[in-house]
């Protein structure tokens, strides 16, 4: 059986420019895939010697069969280099060949491509061009060949492409080198993974990887205890909250969702919101005990301080209203939100830190929707959903001491400084009041 030849997108020479004095014009080759790739041959010949529909100099013009034999010499090594190529044929593909890069380098440019020897050409490419120094390449390096060592060693994958790449697997490395290589620094852990995302981000820039494959990867960094467990260090330029006009829209656009899971996601955000401004780790470890149902408040030990709060949160209607729907689903017998299995381990901090960042970008995923469709500026969250509750609580009057307290914060000087703009706010209206004595 003979070999089938690998369709490739047809040439043509053409004259693209507009005469010289001397009459001549520039003989370019060529390709369409969707639009035009084009590159000069560097060939003038007269206009009216050229016979644009063989695509090839008038044999009656001076030096034709010369001249010919060169331009069908530069478009049959493209060609060839075109039928070589293992790979799907793509605009970059096809300018690569044509601006003369090396094939090995050309091969980069496939969905098929290892995925460890791109994210090396990537680095080596950033390094070339001085996009970092020596001591920054080297330590790339090294965290390269780490990844490598966890696809072939850990995962037993003899081969990792381009093609392979998904948020799963960089899931299970994160997991990996906090269990078995026992990486506990959270930046530590997302230092070693900025060459591999580089190497995404530059693949999908190339068209080799679509975007809906490497977003979810490259936002897929560990929250730090500064980011995402610790408001107390957030100064008062980075509180993002939604106003109580928000708040509703939010409320009618989850009255008319369809999908369960997204109408659910928006329940943890209401609650976390009419509850305190709970954190998204004792969203999910909030179980059934911990509800006072006839003293109306949370008997719960903050996952973060480890403590009960000094003044217990209370539960207003909304927030009953929330926890007697996900009662009557009676799902888990456990946890209120069903978020993790009734047999869950709650000492395994390093698999609770795994699965909390897991959820914390499913949610943002579908509140991303919700932002979008609202056309809210504020992206979305259960942090936000936490900061809107201390704003509207020190809008409406309720002490910064109380504030903080409900808050979990280690210190009211730590409320202070992050709502120090609110604070400044209610203080200025409440002075213009002394003028009414």
């Amino acid at each position: 059986m003979s070999k089938v030849k690998t369709k490739i997108p047809s040439g043509s020479l053409t004259l693209l420019t507009k005469p010289n004095a001397a009459g001549e014009c520039a003989v370019y080759l060529r390709y369409y895939l969707g639009s035009y790739i084009k590159k000069s041959t560097d060939i003038w010949v007269n206009q009216k010697d050229w016979d644009s529909k063989r695509q090839c100099v008038k044999s009656s013009a001076k030096n034709a069969a010369r001249i010919n034999a060169r331009l069908y010499d530069i478009k049959g090594e493209i060609d060839k280099a075109l039928l070589d190529y293992d790979g799907p044929i793509t605009i970059d593909v096809i300018r690569s060949i044509m601006c003369g890069d090396d094939n090995s380098e050309v091969q980069l440019h496939s969905i098929k491509t290892c995925f460890i020897e791109y994210a090396r050409y990537v680095n080596d490419m950033k390094y070339t061009k001085k996009a970092y120094g020596y001591s920054s390449w080297y330590n790339k390096v090294k965290f390269i060949d780490a990844f490598e060592t966890f696809i072939k060693h850990f995962l037993k994958k003899k081969r990792f492409t381009l093609e392979d790449l998904n948020v799963s697997i960089f899931d299970e490395y994160i997991k990996y080198k906090y269990e078995v290589r026992k990486n506990k620094a959270p930046e530590a852990v997302n230092k070693s993974l900025v060459p591999l995302y580089e190497a995404v981000k530059n693949a999908t820039i190339c068209g080799i990887v679509p975007p809906q494959v490497s977003a979810p990867i490259c936002d897929n960094f560990v929250p730090t205890r500064e980011v995402e467990y610790d408001p107390d260090t957030e100064h008062d330029d980075k509180v993002r909250y939604l106003t109580d006009q928000q708040i509703e829209q939010l409320k009618v656009y989850q009255s008319k969702l369809k999908h369960q899971r997204s109408y659910e996601i928006m329940d943890y955000f209401f609650f976390s919101y009419y509850a305190c401004g709970m954190r998204l780790s004792d969203l999910m470890t909030l179980e059934w005990k911990h509800i006072d149902w006839d003293a109306r408040v949370i008997r719960k030990r903050q996952f973060k301080t480890k403590r009960f709060p000094d003044v217990l949160p209370p539960l207003c209607e909304p927030a009953l209203k929330i926890l007697r729907k996900w009662e009557k689903y009676g799902r888990n017998k456990r946890f209120v939100f069903d978020m993790l299995p009734e047999d869950y381990d709650l000492k395994d901090q390093n698999r609770l830190f795994m699965d909390r960042n897991s959820k914390d970008k499913t949610i943002n995923t579908s509140l991303k929707g919700a932002r979008l469709y609202l056309g809210i500026s504020t992206s979305l969250s259960i942090h936000v959903a936490r900061h809107s509750f201390a704003v509207r609580a020190i809008n409406k009057g309720i002490s910064v001491y109380l504030v903080s307290k409900l808050l979990g914060h280690t210190s009211i000087l730590s409320t202070e400084k992050t709502y120090a703009r609110f604070i400044k706010e209610k203080v200025d209206n409440d002075t213009k009041l002394l003028f009414e004595f």
